[in-house]
Order: structure tokens, then C-alpha cells, then sequence
């Protein structure tokens, strides 16, 4: 007995470890890195030195973790000091991410770049992009504005940039969309999650190095899901599902109104109520949450198919989603398509095209109307519906005070948009020398947008209101071409070169337009390897604007690193 009380001690004893974690192969102290124990209860972060310090019970179990290098867990068995050094992840470093001039692998990055996968997207129910994001990357911040199926979300990367708008911009297979949105639906509800395979974000100047002043708050590199090498794979996702309000606002029920009603009769002389003489007598009333909101039924559905040769991909998918919102007035409806073709005619020429279509519709009733506000305000003493299937409604009090039934706003006005969204993007690469690769894109999207409302006629006492309606249609589009060229060579032991030039107009222009950049970086590329363009053994951007050509912007993007 006495053992089991001392094995029992000791294993509830806390213990203080100590110690610096370091980098396995350079032996630098890793700053950052986390030291967390295994019931998660405790945790800390090494300071500049590397050094940590934490107290744990003894025979838990220590992780030590930071980006880009393999986790180390390590059982603690008595206190004192402990180094660990923990070994790089080439895995990680040899990620291929997306950038705003191409691809890079992750280790060669200077910039801050934030990554979502298709597998961290996959791992909850996510109705929209911005939804995908949240909580998922450092410094970008997700708030959504609306409760409603399709609502307006809003995104900050790395807090409030600007006076006019802190919105990204997105960028969809190379067609860039505005994050500014305005009423009540997200920007990014007619793409569908299901299709996309990686989200990159990007949060410094590797952003506006392309994009300009519309990247000055980040930009959110979107791509779609291309077809692999082998038998074609037909794939079915979906899910159905139930949402629920998870808890209500705690109001007044018809008991404590009428005593409430009552005294203030009293001390202000307004009279007393009939029907408020005995409170105990009435029931508990109406409870306008209970008949505003409801168990809501969603669900999703995807169908793509997917293969390729050695030279040539596909990928086809078609999705359709249907989510009824939690309260009355609010729903969202979604059929999208999507082709995505990339083939390689030679050795030298790949070739490729994507096409995105998408229909929309959003009964937006709840959020026009007010309609919550108005069944917290509205008094538990008012019928939903009287006896004879009429609304029931309330007479303006001696305040001039009226509150419509909030039912009758549901079922009985009409408010919806609905939209139409075309992507496409064609592009070609040419490989003419080895290293050296340029790219022509053409791309472009186009919306068609319309907005629907409509209120009945009634009249209930002293409130007339006439029947009238309304509709408005919008519609726009965007194009561009865009020109790149991208050296990348070693060139000498140890250091590696990636030089990128980049052009963007639009396509209403002359075609010897359209010919100059080419013919611009073939002049740029033949300098560079002449000699007449000297590089330094570290750059990192360099912007260049050319006489006469204000309305394209031209980049070169010149980086040397050391091989690891």
C-alpha cells in the first residue's frame, strides 16, 4: 500500500525542464520554436537565445516544433536540463507554392507566404473560399458580416491597410477578381471549394510586385484542380446536413411584459391594461425567435472526372449546393462547371485552357428587412397568425411605436439576387533554351448581375401600405494578356539565379502592342546573357517602368540564393 502511494506521488510530481533548441546540421538556437507538452495543458516558445524553460509532470511527453523542420517528441522522465536540435524538413522546403510571376519552391522564398491544401480545406463544411481561410494562416484575419447562407464575408491580411478598403485581391487560375464587396453577398460565393486544390497568400511585396497598388492589401492566389497522368478517375463528394441555432437571446415572455407593463403604467399614467390586470392568468406569449428560426436542411454535391496521357490532362467537374438559412428569408443556391485542359504539342510548347461557369441565387429577405432586429423588438403579446389564418399585427403605441410581424416579412416579401459568372484563361509555354521559359496568358471574366424585390399591399389599423416592387440589373467584365519570361539556371556552385520578367495590358490594344513585350524581354534575356546586365549576389525586386508605356506596368524579379 505504502508503494502504490509513493508511485502515485511521483507521478503527479512537476518537474522543471530546461535547455536550447537548436538547428541539427548549422547548431544555430532556433528562435520560436514551440515547446508544448503532450496533454497540451502547457506550452512555451524559445526566446532569442533558443532557450526555454517549462514545467511539466513527470513521464509526460515534450513537442518540440517550428516551421520547416521535423517535430521532436521527447518523454520526460526527471527535471534539469535538456538541448534538443531538430532536423530540416526537405519536404517542406521543397513545397511548390505559388507566387504572382509563377511557381518557386518554398525554401526560396524572401517573402511571407501563407498556404492552404486541398486536404485542410477538405476537413470541415465550407460554403465558400473565405470560409476555407479562416483560422488557417498566420496574420490573415476572417470576419463574416452576415449570417446569412452566401453573406458577405470580410478578409484582412495583416490588420487595416488602407482608408479606401481592406480587402485582398483574388487572383482565380491567373484572373484576378476585386475582394471589395458590397450588400450582402461575398464576393467569392459563385466558386466552388470543392474545386480547388491549393490557396496561397501572399502578404508582402512579392504581391504588389505584379499587381500594383490593387495588391496593397495582399493578395490570395487561388488554383483549381488539373487532371493527372493516368486511367480516368470519375469522383463523387457530398454531404447533407441540419443547422441549428445553438442558443437564443434571453427576451421578456408575456408574464414579465405585462408586469413590466404595469409599473411603467403606473409611474408614467398611461392606464392599465384589461387584459395585463391578473399577469399570472396569461400565457407565456409569443416567442418570435422560436417562429423566425428553424432546423435548416443543406446540402452538397460534386461530380468531376479527371485523367490524362504523358502529354495531354483533364479535369471536368460540376457541383451544385443548396443551403437554407437558419431563419425565415434566407437561402443560397449554386450550380457551377468547371474544365480545366493542359496538353503538350512538343518538347518546346504546352498549351492549356481553363473555363469556369457558375449561377447564383441568394434570397436575401432576412438581412433586407431587418428581420431579426425586428422579432427581438416586436411584443410577446402579438399572434404570429390570428384564428383565421390573417398576420397578426399590433396597433402603434402612444409613442408612435410600431413593429411588423416579422413572419409576414418572411413569407410574404420577396428579396433575391441572382448572378452569372464566366471565367476563362488560355495560355501558352514555350521552352526555347534550356532554363529559359515564356508564357502567354489570355484570360478574362464576366458577370451578369440582378437584384428583385417585392412587398404586398395590407393594411392593419392605422398602417396603409401600398404593393410596389422593384429590379435592377448590372453587369461587367474584365480581360487581359500577360506576358512572361522566367531564366532560372545555376550559376556557379552554390548559388542559383531565377530572373523573371513580366507584362500586363489590356487586349483592346494594336497587335504590335501585344508583339512589343515579347520582343522586349527577348532584348532583356539576350543583355542578361551577354554580360551587359550585371547581378549582385542578392536581389530582391526591381521595378521598371518603361518611357511612354504608363499603362503597362513591367517587372523584373531578379533573386539569387545560396544552394542548400
Amino acid at each position: 500500500m505504502l508503494a502504490l502511494i509513493v508511485s502515485m506521488y511521483a507521478s503527479a510530481q512537476n518537474i522543471k525542464v530546461y535547455g536550447v533548441v537548436t538547428d541539427a546540421s548549422t547548431g544555430e538556437e532556433i528562435i520560436g520554436a514551440t515547446v508544448q507538452s503532450s496533454n497540451k495543458s502547457t506550452a512555451t516558445v524559445t526566446d532569442l537565445s533558443g532557450a526555454y524553460q517549462i514545467t511539466v509532470q513527470a513521464g509526460q511527453t515534450l513537442r518540440f516544433s517550428y516551421v520547416g523542420y521535423k517535430p521532436q517528441s521527447v518523454t520526460i522522465r526527471k527535471s534539469g536540463k535538456m538541448d534538443v536540435r531538430l532536423e530540416q524538413d526537405e519536404n517542406v522546403l521543397d513545397q511548390v507554392v505559388v507566387v504572382g510571376y509563377g511557381v518557386m519552391k518554398r525554401s526560396d522564398l524572401t517573402g511571407a507566404v501563407g498556404s492552404i491544401t486541398e486536404e485542410q480545406i477538405k476537413q470541415g463544411v465550407n460554403t465558400s473560399i473565405e470560409q476555407a481561410m479562416q483560422g488557417r494562416i498566420a496574420g490573415v484575419q476572417v470576419t463574416q458580416n452576415s449570417g446569412a447562407p452566401g453573406g458577405g464575408i470580410s478578409v484582412q491580411v495583416r490588420g487595416v491597410n488602407s482608408l479606401n478598403g481592406n480587402e485582398p485581391l483574388y487572383v482565380v487560375d491567373g484572373i484576378a477578381m476585386s475582394g471589395q464587396t458590397g450588400g450582402n453577398q461575398s464576393v467569392l460565393s459563385t466558386l466552388n471549394p470543392s474545386d480547388i486544390t491549393s490557396i496561397e497568400v501572399l502578404k508582402d511585396a512579392s504581391a504588389t510586385a505584379i499587381y500594383e497598388s490593387r495588391a496593397s492589401n495582399g493578395v490570395v492566389l487561388i488554383t483549381t484542380k488539373h487532371g493527372e497522368e493516368g486511367k480516368t478517375k470519375i469522383q463523387y463528394e457530398g454531404y447533407v446536413g441540419w443547422q441549428q441555432l445553438p442558443s437564443k437571446l434571453e427576451v421578456m415572455n408575456l408574464h414579465e411584459y405585462a408586469d413590466y407593463y404595469n409599473v411603467r403604467a403606473n409611474i408614467m399614467g398611461w392606464g392599465v391594461r384589461e387584459d395585463f390586470l391578473d399577469p399570472s392568468a396569461l400565457t407565456t406569449g409569443t416567442d418570435w425567435q422560436d417562429e423566425l428560426f428553424r432546423s435548416a436542411f443543406m446540402h452538397n454535391h460534386q461530380v468531376s472526372v479527371s485523367g490524362g496521357t504523358k502529354s495531354t490532362n483533364y479535369a471536368v467537374s460540376g457541383g451544385y449546393l443548396n443551403q437554407d438559412g437558419i431563419a425565415l428569408g434566407s437561402s443560397f443556391d449554386r450550380v457551377s462547371v468547371r474544365v480545366n485542359l493542359d496538353t503538350e504539342i512538343t518538347k518546346w510548347l504546352k498549351v492549356g485552357a481553363s473555363g469556369y461557369f457558375a449561377k447564383t441565387k441568394q434570397v436575401t429577405t432576412l438581412d433586407t428587412n431587418g428581420l431579426i432586429d425586428q422579432a427581438l423588438n416586436q411584443r410577446p403579446d402579438v399572434a404570429p397568425k390570428n384564428p383565421d389564418g390573417t398576420y397578426g399585427f399590433v396597433e402603434k403605441d402612444q409613442f408612435n411605436t410600431y413593429y411588423t410581424n416579422p413572419l409576414f416579412e418572411a413569407q410574404m416579401k420577396e428579396n433575391y439576387n441572382k448572378g452569372s459568372q464566366l471565367d476563362y484563361n488560355f495560355y501558352a509555354n514555350v521552352t526555347p533554351l534550356k532554363g529559359l521559359t515564356l508564357r502567354v496568358e489570355y484570360g478574362g471574366s464576366r458577370n451578369w448581375h440582378s437584384d428583385y424585390s417585392f412587398t404586398p399591399d395590407y393594411t392593419y389599423g392605422t398602417v396603409v401600405n401600398e404593393s410596389y416592387s422593384w429590379r435592377q440589373k448590372s453587369d461587367g467584365w474584365y480581360e487581359s494578356f500577360k506576358q512572361y519570361a522566367t531564366y532560372d539556371t545555376d550559376l556557379w556552385k552554390g548559388h542559383h539565379l531565377q530572373v523573371t520578367f513580366f507584362s500586363m495590358r489590356l487586349v483592346t490594344e494594336s497587335l504590335w502592342h501585344v508583339l512589343l513585350p515579347i520582343m522586349e524581354i527577348c532584348i532583356l534575356l539576350h543583355l542578361i546573357v551577354s554580360g551587359w546586365v550585371t547581378i549582385s549576389s542578392r536581389m530582391s525586386m526591381v521595378m521598371v517602368r518603361l518611357p511612354n508605356r504608363t499603362e503597362r506596368l513591367s517587372v523584373i524579379r531578379i533573386q539569387t540564393l545560396p544552394l542548400a
